[in-house]
């Protein structure tokens, strides 16, 4: 287990280019809604990885560190699958195949807002108003083309627990 300035995580010891990671999230205790957990993938050590995070008010997001640096490649937004706060369970997968990557939550396929060439990824309300305002259920990204899996938690103000169930990592189906 690795610890970060503003996370814990823990990696599996095997690289991976291409997969489908499933696992099962359940918020145990904390309050504060900005509190996060969720999958790392292609990660290579502390300060560079890819992250699916699910928020504790129910929202999601993808990010992507690079040299320590962390960029939002899609802006947190409310998922209406998502089951949020304390003692809910939340059944999160990663799709990565290539340079493509697809997140699922509860079983359904998310739609992203990629930032495209703006600087950011921006939502406002259900309207992607980046990347010219198209959305897409599938992000692209080159900077990392294998790495290691792991599950991951963000603290944000309180202290929280998280419980991960039933991880396990498949060969993406074409």
């Amino acid at each position: 287990m690795d610890t970060a300035s503003d996370g814990i995580y823990s990696p599996l010891n095997y690289p991976l280019a291409d997969f489908d990671v499933r696992v099962v999230g359940q918020h145990l205790t904390g309050d504060d809604p900005y509190s996060e957990y969720g999958v790392l993938f292609r990660y290579q050590d502390s300060k560079n990885y890819y992250m699916f995070k699910f928020r504790a008010d129910g929202a999601y997001h993808v990010e992507r560190t690079v040299n320590g640096v962390t960029t939002d490649l899609s802006a947190p937004h409310t998922a209406p699958v998502a089951s949020p706060g304390p003692n809910h369970y939340n059944d999160l997968r990663v799709v990565g195949s290539g340079s493509k990557f697809q997140f699922y939550l509860n079983g359904q396929l998310l739609t992203l807002c990629p930032k495209g060439s703006d600087k950011f990824s921006t939502w406002n309300g259900d309207q992607c108003i980046s990347n010219g305002g198209q959305t897409s259920q599938s992000l692209i990204d080159t900077t990392f083309s294998d790495g290691k899996i792991g599950l991951g938690l963000y603290e944000n103000d309180q202290a929280v627990k998280v419980a991960f169930s039933n991880f396990v990592v498949y060969s993406p189906q074409p």
